[in-house]
């Protein structure tokens, strides 16, 4: 559900995530990201995933990773930020051009993801309400 939605379409998130699911050409940034992004195939759709890279590669607390996401998806641009996330990265072993396209990365998927548990509650319901209405029909 979370990629169904014209926003991530229209990003080409969608086809992003299908190719990485169906090919081996995984999204891979460092190995500190894989187990963050390990189940969408290493693409960043949820909110907690921009949230714990910005805690554990950015070294921001939680709650002003919460902050700087939701910053993101208003689309507020927080140069000082970038770089502190940017050094930050390159302290730990990160590239620059990979910490730059992460931080790029997770400034265009903010502004259409969702916390998981929001994105499968609404997809349990469409289930359920499409197996309501094929009970309907019959």
């Amino acid at each position: 559900y979370a990629l169904e939605r014209s926003g991530p379409i229209g990003a080409g998130m969608f086809n992003l995530y299908v190719n990485a699911k169906y090919s081996q050409n995984n999204t891979k940034y460092d190995d500190l990201t894989d187990s963050i992004l390990k189940e969408t195939y290493g693409e960043i759709i949820y909110n907690e995933q921009i949230i714990q890279i910005l805690n554990i590669i950015g070294g921001f607390e939680l709650s002003k990773s919460d902050i700087i996401r939701r910053n993101m998806a208003k689309q507020i641009a927080m140069p000082d930020i970038e770089n502190i996330f940017i050094e930050n990265a390159k302290a730990m072993g990160i590239e620059y051009i990979k910490a730059k396209e992460l931080w790029y990365k997770m400034s265009v998927t903010s502004a259409y993801s969702f916390m998981k548990s929001h994105a499968i509650a609404v997809a349990l319901l469409t289930y359920f309400d499409a197996y309501v209405q094929t009970k309907k029909v019959n």
